[in-house]
């Protein structure tokens, strides 16, 4: 099965930073905020319950897998996160916690990108 017939969902990733679209008729560049990109991926959450000495605590664990080709930053926004059939998952807007490269033998085949934010 290839890896990317498994990335069922999509989701808006915006990346941190502006672009330089044009200059103004002084010469001055014009920046701009980046626009979010939709790509294909997979969202995953699940409960986690961790032991600390108060007790025990649930933690929703928020996970994403990104093709190769998909660029990430530590400081980019994830949102709209749909199934197949556009219904959305999470109306949080996420940001990366952190970002994991998963290599096969010699080359990168994914990303898993850990998710926090309001759930």
């Amino acid at each position: 099965m290839l890896f990317e017939e498994t990335l069922i969902h999509t989701c808006d990733i915006t990346l941190p930073g502006k672009v330089q679209v044009g200059e103004d008729s002084w010469g001055r560049p014009i920046y701009e905020d980046h626009d979010p990109k939709t790509v294909k991926c997979r969202y995953n959450a699940k409960k986690v319950y961790l032991k600390d000495t108060a007790g025990t605590e649930q933690v929703l664990e928020m996970k994403l897998f990104l093709l190769p080709e998909t660029a990430v930053d530590p400081q980019m926004t994830v949102d709209h996160i749909k199934d197949d059939r556009k219904n959305l998952l999470t109306t949080a807007k996420l940001v990366a916690d952190t970002i994991t490269p998963r290599y096969d033998a010699k080359t990168l085949h994914h990303y898993e990108v850990y998710l926090k934010g309001a759930e």
